[in-house]
């Protein structure tokens, strides 16, 4: 019996697990703030509580910390290109990213004037590459390829943000409400995208690495 998914229900579901990842990564913003990540963590003294930007700042944390929240970002905006896209939304899509790619070299131009050649080289190429590989994504309607990507970059996250809680929970500090509650958003982003990647590895191997 053929696994193929209908193709109603192969446009909706990598919508739906896109949108779902995007919640959770708007949702771990605040998390940002003063939300209390861990207590006891500091050297020294008494009981003291540490929110993600103090967290982030104590010696071992930081790279696990970035990570997380960065595996989070990646899988929203590599998984963009796993939705339907029509082409003239591909076309808006291209608008956009050309758009705030222009915003973002003209900026680095105008505010760092004085930096080296060679910093402003690799600040235009951290921009132009992950823009030129959605695009490439969404216009070869590689969505399998997205899917994965996505999910990769959130296993990473997961994994990263298991190591800050490990290191919490063996150390003279412990988890608080700000690193359980991102570890729940990091599991329900890498849910919805393993649901997307399930759904369009389902599609019919002649179209399983473009299903439009």
């Amino acid at each position: 019996m053929s696994t193929a998914l209908s193709p109603a229900r192969r446009q909706l579901v990598p919508l739906v697990g896109w949108l779902i990842t995007l919640a959770a990564a708007l949702l771990s913003i605040p998390l940002t703030g003063d939300t209390v990540w861990a207590r006891g963590v500091m050297d020294g003294g008494s009981e003291v509580t540490a929110t993600q930007g103090v967290l982030v700042a104590v010696a071992g944390y930081e790279a696990t910390v970035i990570l997380a929240f960065a595996g989070l970002g990646a899988a929203v905006f590599f998984g963009l290109a796993a939705a339907p896209w029509s082409r003239a939304t591909r076309w808006a899509l291209t608008t956009v990213v050309a758009a705030v790619v222009l915003a973002g070299v003209v900026a680095t131009l105008t505010q760092e004037q004085d930096a080296p050649s060679g910093e402003l080289i690799g600040a235009l190429v951290i921009s132009l590459v992950p823009a030129a590989l959605l695009l490439l994504l969404a216009w070869r309607r590689w969505r399998l390829t997205s899917a994965v990507i996505a999910l990769v970059a959130v296993a990473v996250g997961v994994l990263a943000h298991a190591i800050t809680l490990v290191r919490l929970l063996t150390s003279a500090g412990s988890p608080a409400l700000g690193a359980w509650a991102m570890g729940g958003l990091l599991l329900v982003a890498l849910g919805a995208t393993g649901w997307v990647v399930r759904s369009l590895a389902r599609v019919d191997p002649a179209r399983a690495g473009s299903a439009a």
